[in-house]
């Protein structure tokens, strides 16, 4: 049987790879597969990696988007490591988007 987050973890590795398409695909499906059988935390870190690909792809509204809702998801649950994998795309939405005040807990990863 697949476990609810394969198709997540491989969506990091195809990312790494280049391959956008293909790591958005599989993210999206395994979106799908965590709201089906209630894997709550994937279903979190699937909406920061669906952030991190729209801000790859220059889309800074949608990522600024899926940022807070994946930021509200977790609340204070996040590892520090997460912002960091995420940083370079909140970056991208920020410059695009210009600097907000949101009271976010995403900012600059300082560990």
């Amino acid at each position: 049987m697949r476990s609810p987050d394969d198709g997540g973890l491989s969506a990091f590795i195809e990312r790494d790879a280049g391959e956008l398409d293909r790591a958005e695909g599989l993210n999206r499906a395994a979106a799908r597969s965590d709201l089906e059988t209630g894997a709550a935390v994937n279903t979190g870190l699937a909406l920061l990696q669906a952030a991190t690909f729209a801000g790859l792809r220059g889309r800074a509204e949608r990522a600024a988007t899926l940022f807070g809702a994946g930021d509200t998801h977790f609340a204070m649950q996040k590892a520090p490591f997460q912002d960091r994998i995420a940083q370079p795309a909140i970056d991208s939405a920020t410059e695009a988007l210009g600097p907000t005040d949101t009271g976010s807990s995403t900012s600059k990863a300082t560990t």
